[in-house]
């Protein structure tokens, strides 16, 4: 059902070190919620860096995936 799943922005939005959510969860949005660079699960309790979107195709990056791309530029 469409209700079911949360949106995208609302996954974004508890990419963040404060804000922690459950293990079925985190398995539950992890397609949504890891690096497109290395595949890291950003909603992991384990991950507290910085997640970057690129505002042209919207892929989600860790902070460190991001920060090599900005030297390779």
């Amino acid at each position: 059902m469409p209700g079911d799943e949360l949106k995208k922005e609302k996954v974004r939005s508890m990419l963040t070190p404060e804000v922690l959510v459950c293990g079925s969860c985190q398995q539950k949005y992890s397609e949504q919620a890891s690096c497109a660079g290395c595949g890291k699960n950003m909603l992991s309790p384990g991950y507290n860096g910085m997640v970057y979107e690129c505002p042209l195709c919207g892929e989600l990056y860790c902070e460190n995936c991001w920060d090599t791309m900005e030297e390779h530029h």
